[in-house]
C-alpha cells in the first residue's frame, strides 16, 4: 500500500481512522428501534456543536445529567406535520419528561423556509451545523429489516432518535419503515419514562477527534 503522508493531513488521518472506528458502531445501530432496551446504554451519541434560528447554541454535551434529548432529522414541507404535533407535547415533554428537542434539517432551507418553521415551533431549529449532524446520524439509520438504508432511493425523509441524559443512543424511529412508531405520542412518552427512571450505568461517552465535524465515541 503506497504512502499518503504527502496528500493526507494529520487531521485527514485521523478523519480516516475514526470512520473506520465508527463502522462497527453504526453496524451495532441496527439494534435499535421505537422501543428502548431498559438498563442497556451502548451506543455513543455523535456529539456536535449547533447554532440555531433562534439564536440559542451550544453543544450536545450541554444537555448530559440534565435532560434527555430528541433529535429530529425533518425533510420541508414533508414533515411539517410531525413538526406541528412537536409543538403541542413539547412543553409536556420538556417540563414534564425531562427532554429536549432539537430539529435538524436534512436538506439546504432558504430564508423563508427556516422562518416559517422556526416561528410555527418552540424548539430549537439547527441553522449551522446541520449538514454534518444530518450525514453523520444517517449512518445510524440501518435496522435488520431494511439492511441498506443508504442505497440509492432509501434515504429516509425523517427519522428521530432518543438520546438518553447520559449521551447515549437508545431508540430510533425510521419513520418511512418503522411504521405508525412515535406518532403515537403516548408510545414515546413511555419510552421517556423509562429513561427518566433509570439511573447512571455507564460513564458518559468519552470523546475524540473531530470526525466529519462531528466527534465520535469509541
Amino acid at each position: 500500500m503506497p504512502g499518503f503522508a504527502a496528500t493526507l493531513s494529520e487531521e485527514d488521518r485521523w478523519d480516516i481512522v475514526n470512520y473506520l472506528r465508527a463502522l462497527s458502531r453504526i453496524f451495532d445501530a441496527r439494534l435499535l428501534g421505537t422501543m428502548i432496551m431498559p438498563a442497556s446504554p451502548d451506543i455513543g451519541a455523535p456529539v456536535f456543536s449547533y447554532f440555531a434560528y433562534d439564536g440559542s447554541s451550544g453543544n450536545l454535551k450541554d444537555f448530559r445529567l440534565q435532560k434527555n434529548v430528541l433529535l429530529v432529522l425533518f425533510s420541508w414541507p414533508q414533515s411539517q406535520q410531525r413538526l406541528s404535533q412537536l409543538k403541542e407535547t413539547y412543553e409536556n415533554f420538556s417540563f414534564t419528561h425531562n427532554t429536549e428537542i432539537m430539529a435538524v434539517p436534512m436538506e439546504a432551507l432558504n430564508e423563508q423556509e427556516l422562518m416559517d418553521i422556526a416561528h410555527s415551533v418552540p424548539f430549537p431549529v439547527v441553522t449551522e451545523g446541520w449538514q454534518e449532524i444530518s450525514k453523520s446520524y444517517l449512518l445510524y439509520c440501518r435496522n435488520r429489516t431494511v439492511p441498506d438504508l443508504l442505497g440509492k432511493g432509501m434515504t429516509p425523509g425523517h427519522l428521530e432518535f432518543l438520546i438518553d441524559r447520559f449521551g447515549y443512543l437508545r431508540a430510533r424511529w425510521v419513520a418511512q419503515f418503522d411504521g405508525f412508531g412515535w406518532l403515537n405520542v403516548g408510545v414515546l412518552t413511555q419510552q421517556l419514562e423509562q429513561l427518566n427512571q433509570e439511573n447512571q450505568i455507564m460513564p458518559p461517552p468519552v470523546d475524540h477527534v473531530h470526525w466529519g465535524g462531528v466527534k465520535t465515541k469509541f
